[in-house]
Parts: structure tokens; C-alpha cells; sequence
């Protein structure tokens, strides 16, 4: 199975251009999400809906995702990939 790739689209004012940066999770951080994702389902009976959120910061991503439903944070930041 190929790991989930997200893209997002930004505006690079000094070249009055958009620009896609893609972000994949390692496998350790899928089991996480998958994990906690699931213990969601088990409380409210559905997973509801997630808002990814990824954070370059120049020597790696820091990366959150949020539950709606649950209203929580999981941080998927691993440091020891950078």
C-alpha cells in the first residue's frame, strides 16, 4: 500500500507564482494516525472530520492533525527523521 501523500498550494510573493509542496507520512506515523483515529471511531461511533496540518520549519515538518469530532490534537512531529 502506498503511504498517504498530501499537497498544498501556496503563493511565493517574490515570484508572483504558486507553488506545491507535498507531504508524505513515514509508516510509524500512519500507525499512529490509524491508532488514534480509530479510538476516535470507538468513542463516537465515526471518525468525523480531520484537518491536516504541516509546518515546514527548514531541517523537517512538523505535523498535527485535528478532530473535529473529538476535538483534539494528534502530533505526528517526528524529530528523529530530521
Amino acid at each position: 500500500m502506498e503511504r498517504p501523500e498530501f499537497t498544498w498550494q501556496s503563493i511565493n510573493e517574490s515570484k508572483k507564482r504558486f507553488e506545491m509542496t507535498q507531504f508524505t507520512l513515514t509508516e510509524k506515523q500512519e500507525k499512529q494516525l490509524k491508532k488514534w483515529q480509530n479510538a476516535i471511531k470507538t468513542v463516537y461511533s465515526e471518525y468525523g472530520n480531520f484537518e491536516y496540518r504541516f509546518r515546514p520549519t527548514g531541517i523537517g515538518d512538523g505535523i498535527e492533525v485535528w478532530s473535529d469530532l473529538a476535538k483534539t490534537t494528534i502530533d505526528l512531529t517526528d524529530v528523529n527523521n530530521w
